[in-house]
């Protein structure tokens, strides 16, 4: 009799603790918001400032943070090859967690590429693939986000708004 109430009380904390661990790997996973848009400025040099705006609204930080920006060139027999753009800055490590009342805005951050038009050409058949790459900095929770671009989601002559915002606005 002391056996099975063991064994019972044994499988009950295990499903409670497996419980508790599902609902907190729930509550603490990484959550990004990416810009809809990529943000255009024409540059001196003639090359173009793209830049896609990535906001963190975890209430912790996240780590591990890796993206990448691919130009997508499809065939007409659906074969892709893509080339990687390298962004402007090479490593960005870490973004912090998201505080509303934060004036400085660190949870939301801008990775710019610098695009040559004659180059990387966005018409039918062509696009811009974003990827990111992140973990929860509590859970270690992986979070992997992919987002295209195709012509008619380059905004120039235009800048992102302040903080959470991932809209765009002409910069005039």
């Amino acid at each position: 009799m002391e056996i099975a109430g063991n064994l019972f009380a044994g499988i009950v904390s295990g499903v409670i603790s497996s419980a508790l661990v599902l609902v907190i790997f729930t509550i603490f996973k990484p959550r990004v918001k990416i810009s809809d848009e990529i943000s255009a400025k024409k540059l001196s040099n003639g090359k173009w400032l793209y830049q896609v705006k990535v906001v963190n609204l975890t209430r912790s930080m996240l780590t591990n943070v890796s993206y990448t920006l691919r130009f997508c060139k499809t065939y007409r027999d659906n074969m892709v090859e893509t080339q990687e753009i390298e962004p402007l800055k090479n490593y960005l490590a870490i973004i912090n967690r998201y505080d509303p009342r934060q004036k400085t805005a660190n949870f939301a951050v801008r990775i710019s590429y610098e695009i040559d038009e004659d180059t990387y050409t966005l018409s039918d058949g062509t696009n811009l693939e974003f990827t990111l790459f992140a973990s929860h900095v509590l859970t270690n929770a992986s979070l992997c986000k992919k987002k295209e671009y195709f012509a008619k989601d380059i905004c120039k002559n235009s800048l992102f708004e302040y903080g959470k915002s991932t809209k765009t606005v002409i910069n005039h």
